[in-house]
C-alpha cells in the first residue's frame, strides 16, 4: 500500500497504463501538476476528478485503505464529510474575503454603492458557497458561473 496520496495517486496511474500527461487531461491539469500532485502527501484540490479519472473512491486516495477503493456513486458530488475540519478551517476565511471583495466591486460597478450585508445576503451567501465548493473540488469555473449569474439587489 502506498504511503501518500500523491504515491497511490501515481501507482494507480502507472496501473491504468496511463502518462502523466494523460492523467492530465483527464483532471485538468498539466503533465507538470500531475507530477507536483504526486511528489506530495496533501490532498490535491481535484481530488474528486482524479478518483473519477483513477475509478477508485475519494476515501480510498485519501486513506489508502482497500476497503474504500472501490468507486462509488457519491463520488459525482463533493463529499464534505472527506475534509477534515483543519482543511475546511483554513478555506472558510479565504472563501470569505473572496466573496467579500468581488461582491463588493460588483455593486460598486452596477448599483454605485457599497455591498450591503443585509441587503445583498442572498448574493453574499450564494457567492461563498460556490467559493468554498471550487476551493473543495478544484473546479474554478463555478465561481465564474455564479458571479455571472448574481442578481444583487437594487439599490436607491
Amino acid at each position: 500500500m502506498a504511503n501518500s496520496v500523491g504515491a497511490r495517486i501515481e501507482n494507480l496511474r502507472k496501473e491504468k497504463n496511463l502518462s502523466q500527461g494523460d492523467l492530465g487531461k483527464l483532471v485538468g491539469l498539466t503533465q507538470q501538476g500531475v507530477a507536483s500532485v504526486e511528489k506530495k502527501d496533501s490532498v490535491p484540490k481535484k481530488i474528486v476528478e482524479f478518483a473519477e479519472a483513477l475509478g477508485v473512491s475519494i476515501d480510498y486516495l485519501r486513506t489508502g485503505i482497500s476497503e474504500c477503493k472501490k468507486s462509488t456513486e457519491k463520488n459525482d458530488s463533493l463529499q464534505l464529510e472527506s475534509y477534515s475540519l483543519e482543511e475546511l478551517q483554513a478555506i472558510i476565511p479565504k472563501a470569505l474575503d473572496r466573496t467579500i471583495i468581488s461582491l463588493n466591486k460588483q455593486v460598486k460597478a452596477r448599483k454605485g454603492r457599497e455591498l450591503d450585508l443585509i441587503q445583498d445576503r442572498t448574493a453574499i451567501s450564494k457567492l461563498l458557497t460556490s467559493i468554498v465548493l471550487s476551493e473543495l473540488s478544484g473546479d474554478y469555473e463555478l465561481i465564474s458561473a455564479v458571479y455571472n449569474e448574481l442578481n444583487l439587489a437594487q439599490g436607491e
